[in-house]
């Protein structure tokens, strides 16, 4: 092979090894990307509260809760029914009606409710807090203490039906960290005929809620990023 011809093999192998960069090589491959919403739909029983006039003692309440993570709340029914069906739209009706104004919505279902500012389609996966209503009573206290033995104690309140302390003395009343609400009487069990919740009725139970409330909300307010 002639020297020319040598040079011309070496020059085409030169060009078909020669090295080729890309910038369009470093970028990532194209992915479809979505938007995954977090937490679980809302019970499909649940609804919207309705607000009622704000009694003048009920201060108004912010808009506290972050995008997408509404407080929610359980209540467990089976120890104290009637006591926990007025526990519970007592302090939904009046998160609903101390929000109003102010762009807070309540949610309520069976054994639960959801306060948000942005929307309640859906809520956390586990509840903020779970209120174990019981009354004075020792069958009653019995039903609780199981109920507490399984749920997690730094999420979980046993809310008395009473303020009675040498009652509870007597009555062996499960370690918890316990909310003690006014003793129900005629003034709570009458506002179900109007279908006024309790905590707008009663003066004593409506401000026994209230502090509750601003507890839960104080709690919740720790637990956000």
């Amino acid at each position: 092979m002639g020297i020319a011809a040598a040079a011309r093999s070496l020059l085409a192998m030169s060009e078909a090894t020669r090295f080729r960069f890309d910038f369009a090589d470093l970028q990532p491959p194209a992915v479809d990307l979505k938007v995954l919403q977090g937490g679980v739909p809302v019970p499909a029983q649940a609804v919207a509260v309705t607000a009622h006039p704000r009694p003048g003692w009920l201060r108004p309440l912010l808009p506290i809760f972050a995008e997408g993570q509404g407080l929610r709340v359980e209540v467990a029914r089976p120890a104290a029914p009637t006591f926990a069906g007025l526990l519970l739209d007592g302090l939904a009706g009046l998160f609903v009606v101390a929000g109003a104004g102010n762009g807070v919505a309540v949610a309520r279902w069976e054994h639960g409710f959801l306060v948000g500012s942005h929307g309640l389609a859906r809520m956390p996966v586990d509840a903020h807090f779970t209120l174990v209503a019981a009354d004075l009573v020792p069958h009653s206290l019995e039903l609780a203490r199981g109920y507490l033995g399984l749920l997690p104690a730094e999420r979980t309140l046993l809310v008395l039906n009473g303020s009675l302390p040498r009652l509870e003395r007597a009555l062996d009343v499960p370690v918890a960290t316990l909310v003690r609400l006014p003793l129900v009487g005629s003034a709570e069990l009458c506002a179900v005929v109007p279908g006024l919740p309790a905590s707008l009725v009663s003066r004593r139970f409506g401000r026994a809620c209230l502090a509750l409330a601003t507890e839960l909300c104080r709690r919740y307010r720790a637990t956000l990023p």
